[in-house]
């Protein structure tokens, strides 16, 4: 699998099949079009690291938020949530998750706090 930031040497030649450049393709648009809404707050999620909690990249607010909650990252295909609290829940679509890969339309809940994933084309 190549990843989006593949570059290829000027001496080398790539073949990649039909099914490997949809996928490649359809990677391309979640990496630039995944954004990330809250109310009036939007973030373009790309291909950077980003930590839900107190003070954190994303905040969340609350009663005893913690720093580090959860942690939103491209892992080259798609973005991907980690749950790193053991207290506090992470809910995508109102199920708990561990480790969840985003689709369009998500929401994420961290206490009463809501966030949807959405690709922007």
């Amino acid at each position: 699998w190549y990843t989006v930031d593949m570059q290829a040497n000027s001496d080398s030649t790539h073949h990649l099949t039909s099914s490997q450049m949809k996928r490649l393709l359809a990677a391309r648009v979640l990496l630039g079009c995944g954004v990330l809404c809250c109310e009036d707050d939007k973030w373009q999620l790309e291909d950077q690291e980003w930590v839900f909690g107190r003070g954190a990249t994303i905040p969340v607010s609350g009663l005893l938020m913690e720093k580090r909650i959860a942690e939103l990252i491209w892992n080259g295909q798609n973005h991907v949530l980690t749950r790193l609290s053991r207290f506090r829940a992470v809910k995508v679509n109102g199920t708990p998750i561990q480790v969840c890969s985003l689709e369009d339309g998500d929401c994420i809940q961290i206490g009463a706090n809501r966030f949807t994933y959405e690709v922007r084309r």
